[in-house]
């Protein structure tokens, strides 16, 4: 494909692009002065699904919070390549001198962003062997409940990223892993606990977890996916590389009441394992073909959605600009620079990542 005819594609995109992002920020303010910000939340969420298949996109509710977006269709296997967000309300400025549109301070903009450089990609008649998946939640920032459901109900990807502050790439330091529930009664249940107690009693015990050092809380651990076979209970979880994982392992199995820790098995990253990740250069190249300058890949111990789920990195920022509000034009070749590094990004993930 010639680059001339992607940088026509994105300059015929960019006006809609704009007037999407202030269509949902003016659908933000609406319901936040007669409503909630889960009104808010509810009407921007339902607005963006509905704009992707107006695309012709696939679209899936999951729940009542998080729904996603899927450009392709996988063979034999579950992969897909992730882009992860929330467009949960948090409202930062009001102004009613110059009568501007509030400043939201959650993903919104920059996943109508990926959601264009998809579509710039549709357009092409650009194909990978694995779908992509926009995945959006009605999260605030700093809440992980809706993302928690997803990741319980779907499987995670094979590749993916979150929009969180900058355009370096950074990796999360954190750990995942699984293990095995058993009762020590009984081989047939778990103590007769669903999963929903096991949940509370794993996440109560978590919170009060220590360092064994320090005698310190250490937060931070989060569990991502509890699922029920015939006679076990298998539990996914992150963590921060801070935790021991044989003091983390003793710890839950001392506090699992009836129950025991059969297996533990730590779940690597292996994709985004260090910033040599072949599927972490796209995201960089793309950024310094686009701008000039290269930056690097960094560690970031930040608890972002990346921090939750495998194979995940953050990647660009959040927010059309960080406060306050700039002029029209700039916004437009702000939003439109974000979306030729997304739609650039996705271009190079496209000829490298194969299904598993």
């Amino acid at each position: 494909m010639e680059i001339i005819e992607l940088e026509a594609t994105l300059n015929s995109l960019t006006s809609e692009l704009v007037k999407t992002v202030e269509i949902i920020q003016t659908i933000k303010s609406e319901n936040l002065s007669v409503s909630s910000k889960e009104s808010a939340s509810q009407a921007t969420l339902a607005y963006i699904l509905d704009k992707a298949a107006e695309l012709g996109f696939k679209i899936k509710n999951v729940t009542q919070g998080v729904g996603y977006i899927q450009y392709g269709e996988g063979a034999e296997s579950d992969d897909y390549i992730g882009i992860f967000g929330n467009v949960g309300t948090n409202v930062e400025t009001v102004n009613h001198v110059t009568n501007s549109l509030p400043t939201f301070t959650d993903n919104t903009s920059a996943m109508i962003t990926n959601l264009f450089a998809l579509y710039a990609l549709k357009k092409l008649k650009i194909t990978f062997d694995v779908p992509v998946r926009i995945v959006v939640t009605m999260d605030q920032d700093g809440e992980f409940e809706h993302i928690k459901d997803y990741l319980r109900l779907e499987v995670v990807p094979l590749f993916g990223w979150t929009p969180t502050s900058t355009w370096s790439v950074t990796y999360p330091t954190y750990q995942h892993a699984k293990i095995r529930i058993q009762s020590k009664n009984s081989k047939e249940s778990t103590n007769y606990l669903d999963t929903e107690t096991i949940r509370e009693i794993l996440e109560l015990n978590m919170r009060n977890h220590k360092n064994l050092e320090k005698n310190m809380p250490i937060y931070g651990i989060n569990i991502t996916k509890i699922y029920e076979a015939k006679d076990h209970m298998n539990v996914e979880f992150s963590y921060p590389e801070t935790i021991n994982s044989s003091d983390l392992k003793s710890f839950v199995e001392i506090n699992m009441l009836g129950n025991q820790v059969d297996t533990f098995h730590p779940m690597p990253q292996h994709v985004v394992a260090s910033m040599h990740s072949h599927y972490i250069e796209p995201l960089t190249k793309s950024y310094a073909q686009v701008t000039g300058e290269r930056i690097e890949p960094r560690k970031s111990d930040v608890l972002t959605y990346a921090s939750l789920i495998q194979n995940t990195v953050s990647f660009g920022p959040r927010l059309i600009q960080c406060s306050g509000h700039s002029d029209t034009k700039d916004t437009r070749e702000l939003l439109r620079r974000n979306m030729e590094i997304y739609t650039r990004s996705l271009l190079m993930l496209s000829g490298i990542v194969e299904s598993t």
